[in-house]
C-alpha cells in the first residue's frame, strides 16, 4: 500500500492501484525530465558594502521584482542594467555610484562677485570666490544658516540641483576717532 500511495503522487489521474513498478518508474522519470527542461536562471544584484541579493526565475521570464540599490549620501546609485526582459542565462548586476553635481549660485547679498555660479561635485575639491562690498567685511558664505568654507571638499548633499550660498557682511574693524 505504501507503494501505491507514492504511485498516486506521480500519477494522480490513475484510479487503479495496479500499476506495475516499471510503469511507475517510467512515470516518475518523465516527470523529473519535464521539470529539468524548465531551466532556472539567477540574477545577482551586487553593491559594495551590502549583501548580494539573488533572484531566481524561469529561463525566458521577465524579472519584475527588482530591488532598489541602497542610497549613499552625495551619490546617485543605480543598477548598471535595467533590462530584465526575457532572461535566458544567469546575470550579475552591479550598483554604480555617481557623485552628484550641483550648480552653486553665489548671492553676494548687496556686494559683488566676479563669478555668480560654479559647478561642484560631491566629494571633490572646490574654491569659492570672495565677494566685495563697500565699507563691509566679508564674513563668509552661508547655506541654510551654516557657514561654508571658501575651499575644501564639497560635502553638502541635497536633492536640489541648485544650491544658493549667501554672503554675510559685517561692519568689521574698529570705528571712531582716536
Amino acid at each position: 500500500e505504501e507503494y501505491s500511495d507514492s504511485d498516486n503522487v506521480f500519477d494522480s489521474s490513475s484510479d487503479e492501484n495496479s500499476s506495475s513498478e516499471e510503469e511507475s518508474n517510467s512515470d516518475s522519470i518523465e516527470d523529473d525530465s519535464s521539470e529539468e527542461s524548465i531551466q532556472q536562471v539567477k540574477v545577482t544584484f551586487k553593491q559594495d558594502g551590502q549583501m548580494d541579493i539573488v533572484k531566481t526565475l524561469k529561463q525566458g521570464e521577465t524579472l519584475t521584482d527588482i530591488p532598489m540599490p541602497i542610497s549613499k549620501m552625495g551619490y546617485m546609485v543605480e543598477w548598471n542594467t535595467v533590462d530584465f526582459i526575457n532572461i535566458t542565462e544567469d546575470m550579475t548586476v552591479y550598483a554604480v555610484e555617481t557623485a552628484k553635481t550641483y550648480t552653486v549660485v553665489l548671492n553676494a547679498n548687496g556686494g559683488s562677485v566676479t563669478q555668480t555660479t560654479i559647478t561642484v561635485t560631491y566629494g571633490q575639491a572646490y574654491k569659492l570666490m570672495i565677494p566685495t562690498k563697500e565699507n563691509k567685511v566679508f564674513d563668509g558664505w552661508f547655506y541654510n544658516g551654516i557657514h561654508i568654507s571658501l575651499s575644501g571638499i564639497w560635502e553638502i548633499d541635497t536633492d536640489e540641483a541648485e544650491v544658493t550660498l549667501i554672503a554675510e557682511w559685517s561692519n568689521g574693524g574698529w570705528t571712531g576717532n582716536y
